[in-house]
């Protein structure tokens, strides 16, 4: 491909660097590790830009100084939307963090626990609580320089508790392990609603709208998860119980 044929929309790594106030070192570190993808190449030291990669700079340099995610985190991010969601519709979900559930908090009085709070509300072991964390179960915060469980947290741990009590105990072969295949599923589910949610709000609707749809439709979901999931109880277990035709 010669000068001549190279389409007027794509750029040099100097005129990237330039608009997106990113060094051109960082730039190649990124494309490396695959933040971004590989550019159009015309010899073994020349290369070409099209505009997609400002905005996909631009977000890489907000999810770090805004959100603090770490570059591996960002890389799940974006390579997870490959194909499905664009760098507004990330922009979209990320706009949410901090913001939803904001009217559903808990009540003043509310005081995270400590983990040996925790164990002692929950007579749950605190092997268990460290497990339930180290999946990601769990996510405590900080207070005065030691880990505090918030509301969730503890209603997470609570119920696990009452699981257990009802007989679905390690010795009966119900591992921790139950804990992460609720998770994995739970974030592959999460991930696809946020992008058709994404790719349908974004540009359509102002921001205070897209809050208020998405804290009002949670509850309804939850509700209707929870009766489709019944409904597949009762229909898998006739579809393999004893009275099968």
């Amino acid at each position: 491909m010669t000068a001549a044929t190279i389409p007027q929309n794509l750029m040099k790594i100097s005129k990237l660097s330039e608009i997106t106030g990113v060094a051109r070192d960082a730039i190649h570190f990124y494309v490396r590790e695959g933040l971004l993808p590989a550019p159009l190449k015309t010899k073994k030291n020349m290369a070409y830009y099209d505009e997609s990669y400002v905005e996909r700079i631009k977000l890489i340099k907000e999810l770090q100084t805004k959100r603090f995610l770490p570059l591996s985190v960002i890389k799940q991010i974006l390579s997870e939307s490959e194909g499905k969601i664009d760098v507004d519709e990330i922009k979209t979900i990320t706009e949410l963090d901090g913001k939803l559930f904001q009217n559903m908090e808990a009540s003043p009085e509310f005081k995270p626990l400590t983990l040996q709070e925790l164990v002692s509300r929950t007579r749950l072991s605190v092997e268990e609580v460290k497990e339930m964390k180290a999946l990601g179960v769990l996510s405590p915060g900080e207070r005065s320089g030691e880990e505090a469980f918030g509301e969730d947290d503890i209603r997470i741990a609570e119920t696990w508790s009452k699981i257990r009590e009802a007989g679905f105990t390690e010795e009966r072969g119900f591992s921790i392990n139950l804990l992460q295949m609720y998770r994995d599923l739970i974030d592959v589910l999460v991930k696809k609603e946020l992008r058709i949610f994404a790719m349908e709000v974004t540009g359509k609707l102002p921001e205070n709208e897209a809050l208020r749809m998405a804290e009002t439709v949670i509850p309804l979901i939850n509700t209707l998860i929870g009766l489709m999931r019944k409904q597949a109880v009762v229909r898998i277990i006739r579809e393999y119980g004893p009275n099968r035709p």
